[in-house]
């Protein structure tokens, strides 16, 4: 099994909320407004306002994270690390049991386990 990334739930919220505007400019992609909108020149049925972005062709829409999977082919991942400018999260392996009191066998009086 692969490892399993895990973001906080600040990190996952400070992703969510980075503007698509700016997100945009960042990869040099053009933006023009749209009344109370901003409109993404290269798909014109993107429009979005702060994080928030709706693509009126699929009647789908979210935020920044969602945003990053569908037009730049990012994993989860990879987007909130995006998102954050190369923040990573914690790499916790899967398959690897974590020894606790309730799983950890301990022998009983007699020695056996």
């Amino acid at each position: 099994m692969g490892d399993f990334i895990y973001f906080t739930e600040e990190q996952k919220e400070r992703a969510n909320a980075v503007h698509i505007a700016d997100i945009l400019r960042r990869e040099h992609e053009e933006v023009e407004r749209s009344g109370n909108e901003w409109r993404w020149k290269r798909h014109r049925s993107v429009t979005f306002r702060g994080s928030s972005w709706y693509r009126h062709s699929r009647q789908v829409g979210s935020h920044a994270i969602d945003f990053m999977q569908e037009f730049f082919g990012m994993s989860y991942p990879e987007a909130v690390s995006y998102l954050l400018d190369g923040e990573q999260g914690q790499i916790i392996e899967r398959g690897k049991r974590q020894e606790t009191k309730r799983n950890r066998q301990e022998p009983g009086r007699d020695g056996r386990l």
